[in-house]
């Protein structure tokens, strides 16, 4: 169920401006069952600099979130060879497999 497509940023979040940017949006399940809807967006200076994501539906609030509701999913030392898509969206949904069990990693925060 994942496409991705290159659409117009405009009405995106976290994207300024008008013109074409690349994103993955995909329905993950994680393993309690509940779905969320995943959007990654490639800005427009990538592969220099990493794509972003959030969780659209349903809404998430949580304090491992950056501003505009990103997911919080790597350390800004990790370069943009090391956060292609498919890398983005594995962790993405680890974030959600951290997020409904509480069970947070003591290092998260630290780096992978």
């Amino acid at each position: 169920n994942a496409e991705l497509r290159v659409v117009d940023g405009s009405q995106l979040p976290g994207v300024s401006g008008a013109g074409a940017v690349m994103v993955w949006d995909e329905v993950i399940t994680s393993n309690s069952g509940k779905k969320y809807r995943l959007l990654i967006v490639c800005q427009r200076n990538h592969p220099y600099s990493a794509p972003i994501a959030w969780i659209l539906e349903p809404k998430v609030k949580h304090h491992h979130m950056l501003g505009n509701d990103r997911l919080c999913l790597h350390e800004p030392h990790i370069g943009p060879d090391e956060t292609w898509v498919l890398n983005i969206r594995n962790w993405a949904c680890e974030w959600v497999h951290y997020f409904e069990t509480g069970n947070w990693p003591k290092d998260y925060a630290s780096g992978r």
